[in-house]
């Protein structure tokens, strides 16, 4: 079963590589960042995206177990879902 989860940079999660080493979460405004076959707490294999899109304040994080590009069109697709909701 496929997931899309938007990660919390914020709590500084454990994501490492093969290695053993903590994946980087630094990106500047404008770029877009993807890794693969990395491990959520040394234990989940997953698939980080960042996007920084150059009119927002933050960039935008997500971890999946789906190719990058994937997630991204499906975590897109259900934010347009949620906002229509918003009154």
């Amino acid at each position: 079963m496929g997931f899309v989860v938007r990660l919390n940079t914020g709590t500084n999660p454990t994501i490492l590589t093969q290695e053993g080493e903590r994946v980087n979460f630094c990106i500047c405004p404008g770029e877009k960042v993807k890794f693969k076959g990395v491990y959520y707490k040394g234990k989940v294999k997953v698939n980080p995206l960042g996007v920084w899109k150059d009119r927002f304040r933050e960039p935008l994080w997500l971890i999946t177990n789906l190719e990058p590009e994937e997630a991204l069109q499906i975590y897109r697709a259900r934010m347009k879902i949620e906002e229509s909701f918003r009154i």
